[in-house]
């Protein structure tokens, strides 16, 4: 009769032949199932690990395929598809130097002499992964990170910037009354500064008798840091060098992740939920609160700067998808656990907030890849319209309970960009770059498809324009937008001139605050710009007969070359040498 070890690993190589089979036939929720069944049976075989690590690579789930890739090599060091696997995964997280590492274990791994046929597949696709992810690693970058430091050293803030106006005008826009964004930006770059001042604190010393460095300071930088985007991240700027204060960042993840025994360099959500279950109950809330909360941020973190310092913007949908996967889970495993408990990250207000911040992710990402993106329009509208209804479903507190600033962030701009995101997608079927019918692609538009789209994208334009403050520069580019869906769907001036002045009179106090410096205000000035040719051209035609109001006119769309990427060459402090900076901890 086999020993209870023996049935166990029998029944782990069935598990993992059923596992394989559904694998095959793309059954990946099901594979995983059984890969996970058999990894109980027999948590020392390397191959279970690596099977699941393909479930997730081929579900996009590339946190939880780096665990399982990880804990292949650590069972097996010479399991070269385990390698392989796991350079995939770094390399879909842009995580390109671990990404080339794993890749030169790969091939190491592999045989020098009389490989298989199987092997010599294997290494051809692992030297064409290296390649792939060497040529990432010294890519040019594009970042909207602004970086106030002039090329000596010296600071180039000017106390000109958006955040500096908005600071200077908040005593009359006090007196006014009257909603404003600069309650918005002030509270940002306050938790901004506290970040910057807390991480200023943090000190680094070598450490002689075990290697590696002593790190000491404040515990709560990302905290702030994650605050401060989630409020307004358009405030978001470094005083020094770049590459000094990414170094200072990389090691402030770490140093907290260590400090509250996070999760950022052991896995993704599927072992994190495993882990804080078993960890509630040994440590209670005390211990597994921040140790979630730290993770999330981490994750939330590194998704908006990875993607605005380096365009990594499909690294980012991966954190943002993590951090949401996390942050709903929790709120249904514990819903009756007060906040003070389990922590404000599990409320609503926060989740929308990280909602708001995801969909502007996949927007860029869907915008500026077509239909070559890996997020389908469906998606996108599906994700805004799910952060339309839980604003709705939330109900907008009272100014007693929150201050304005939290309920801008929180409830009315998670509002105005989900209205803002439809608006884009309607805008784009209407104008035929998406099929009209995304559930039958192959359907023809109509043109009463075309002019539902169009009138569709218009209303959710000015919708969105209604929700943010009057002085807010996104106020100004959704009604922009409003107008060019109104001139595609060829509403005559008689309707389109009055929404230009609408436009020229909400830019004047958008101006004020968001028109110094290059960083917003080149855009804003050049939308306002055409919207006056716009204006007085057709103005002018009328007065003098030569148009009516009755005629049909159009403004340009705005032109996709404004954009605030802009390309920067980061320094290596130590030796003077330019470099691209790609590298992060996972």
């Amino acid at each position: 009769m086999p020993s209870t070890n023996q049935a166990a690993i029998a029944e782990s190589e069935r598990l993992k032949a059923l596992g394989n089979e559904l694998y095959m036939k793309g059954e990946y929720d099901a594979a995983h199932h059984q890969f996970s069944e058999a990894i109980k049976k027999n948590p020392e075989n390397a191959i279970l690990y690596a099977n699941r690590a393909a479930v997730l690579l081929a579900t996009k789930q590339y946190l939880n395929a780096v665990y399982d890739c990880r804990k292949a090599v650590q069972l097996d060091p010479a399991y070269s598809k385990a390698w392989g696997r796991l350079a995939t995964a770094q390399h879909a997280l842009a995580s390109y130097p671990n990404a080339v590492e794993a890749w030169k274990e790969a091939l190491s791994s592999l045989p020098t002499s009389n490989l298989t046929p199987a092997q010599a597949a294997m290494k051809l696709q692992f030297k064409q992964g290296l390649a792939k992810s060497a040529l990432a690693a010294r890519a040019d970058i594009e970042t909207d990170l602004v970086v106030l430091q002039r090329g000596d050293g010296s600071s180039q803030d000017d106390g000109k910037q958006p955040w500096d106006m908005a600071r200077k005008l908040t005593p009359r826009k006090e007196a006014e009354g009257r909603p404003t964004c600069v309650y918005l930006m002030n509270s940002a770059l306050i938790g901004l500064k506290t970040a910057m001042d807390m991480l200023a604190q943090v000190q680094a010393k070598k450490d002689t008798r075990r290697g590696g460095e002593i790190i000491t300071g404040p515990v709560k930088v990302i905290e702030s840091f994650t605050n401060s985007s989630l409020t307004d991240d358009r405030v978001f700027h470094v005083t020094e060098g770049a590459q000094s204060w990414i170094k200072k960042m990389e090691r402030q993840c770490y140093y907290e992740n260590n400090v509250w025994k996070g999760w950022c360099t052991s896995g993704g959500p599927s072992f994190m939920k495993e882990d804080a279950v078993k960890r509630l109950r040994k440590e209670g809330w005390k211990g597994v609160r921040p140790a979630l909360a730290t993770t999330v941020r981490i994750w939330l973190f590194q998704a908006n700067f990875r993607a605005h310092m380096f365009g990594q913007r499909d690294f980012a949908h991966e954190m943002y998808t993590n951090a949401l996967d996390i942050l709903e889970w929790g709120r249904k495993t514990w819903p009756n656990v007060p906040a003070e408990e389990r922590g404000t990250m599990f409320e609503m207000s926060f989740i929308q907030g990280v909602k708001k911040a995801a969909l502007l992710n996949m927007h860029s990402i869907v915008s500026s890849k077509g239909k070559d993106s890996p997020i389908s329009l469906q998606e996108l509208i599906d994700a805004a319209e799910s952060l339309i209804e839980d604003v709705e479903r939330n109900t907008l507190p009272q100014r007693a309970t929150f201050p304005l600033s939290h309920i801008l962030a929180h409830w009315l701009y998670p509002r105005a960009i989900a209205l803002s995101t439809l608006g884009w997608c309607y805008l784009e079927q209407g104008i035929g770059n998406y099929p009209a019918n995304l559930s039958d692609p192959a359907a023809p538009m109509t043109d009463d498809d075309e002019a539902s789209l169009l009138s569709a994208a218009a209303e959710c334009y000015l919708s969105a324009s209604q929700y943010l403050p009057y002085d807010d520069e996104m106020r100004v580019k959704f009604l922009r937008k409003h107008l060019e869906c109104l001139c595609a769907a060829g509403k005559p001036l008689r309707e389109t001139l009055p929404v230009a002045r609408q436009i020229r009179e909400a830019g004047v106090p958008a101006l004020e605050i968001w028109g110094a410096g290059p960083h917003l205000g080149d855009g804003l000035r050049e939308n306002l710009r055409e919207v006056r040719e716009f204006e007085e051209k057709w103005e002018k035609e009328i007065r003098e007969g030569r148009r009516g109001l009755d005629d049909v006119e159009a403004i340009g769309f705005l032109k996709k070359g404004v954009s605030n990427m802009v390309p920067v060459v980061i320094r290596d402090e130590d030796n003077g040498e330019e470099k691209e900076e790609t590298s992060s901890r996972q």
